[in-house]
């Protein structure tokens, strides 16, 4: 089983990334914002759950909206969650962690150590080098990737017009300035806001709304959750 990785855009061997978690037990993919990290672990999900069955998936996001105290909340309730999920994997699965940096300093290395040789594995996704965990696979973002995930895109939306519109302002965006994905689909939906292509597309779409919405949610983050690891939901772009 190969996984085409969009960071570069070549075949990455996902029985690989899978052979080598289960010799190290606590594995990482590392990688800033938007460069492919959730998307990975989707390709390697139905791998993970035929070696590693009675398996959980945990995904942690962080509210923009919170201010410092709220902050501290959410993580100790990220990491009571975690931990929940934890005891409920079965030991020899694995537990998933999608956006480890969302967890209070310690957590991992509690984890770890309750994990101990028999529990569950730990595969997680973190924006750094985490303490006990082997770096398995490291994203990155280019402009391929940039723009094989704006073509993707772009097929979603319903009115070739407004396509067309869409891509013509795309390539004549400067991709060097922005550090992750999250923030060109940000700045791609201010500007379709600041020139009101969807209303004048309504004529033939009938609901200009229905035109931004894979903008919409391509920017905005997903609340935590947990899932088993065959299903671990819908595709991230993180």
């Amino acid at each position: 089983m190969a996984y085409r990785h969009p960071a570069t855009l070549s075949a990455v061997s996902a029985e690989e990334l899978i052979n080598r978690l289960e010799q190290v037990r606590f594995g990482a993919i590392q990688g800033d914002h938007g460069t492919g990290k959730s998307t990975l672990l989707h390709g390697l999900a139905s791998g993970l759950d035929q070696r590693f069955p009675g398996g959980r998936w945990v995904q942690l996001n962080r509210d923009p909206a919170l201010q410092y105290w709220g902050r501290a909340v959410e993580r100790i309730s990220n990491a009571v969650v975690t931990r929940r999920t934890q005891v409920s994997a079965a030991d020899g699965g694995v537990l998933v962690i999608d956006g480890a940096e969302q967890l209070p300093p310690g957590i991992l290395t509690y984890l770890r150590i309750h994990a101990g040789s028999r529990g569950p594995f730990c595969l997680i996704t973190t924006h750094k080098p985490q303490r006990g965990f082997v770096c398995l696979h490291r994203t990155s973002l280019n402009r391929r990737l940039i723009e094989s995930m704006f073509d993707e895109l772009i097929r979603s939306l319903p009115d070739l017009v407004f396509r067309e519109k869409i891509e013509k302002h795309f390539r004549t965006l400067d991709l060097e300035k922005f550090r992750n994905v999250r923030d060109l689909w940000s700045s791609l939906y201010d500007w379709v806001e600041r020139h009101q292509f969807g209303n004048e597309c309504v004529g033939s779409s009938g609901d200009s709304d229905s035109l931004l919405r894979p903008l919409r949610l391509s920017q905005n983050s997903n609340p935590s959750r947990v899932r088993g690891t065959s299903g671990p939901g819908e595709n991230s772009i993180d």
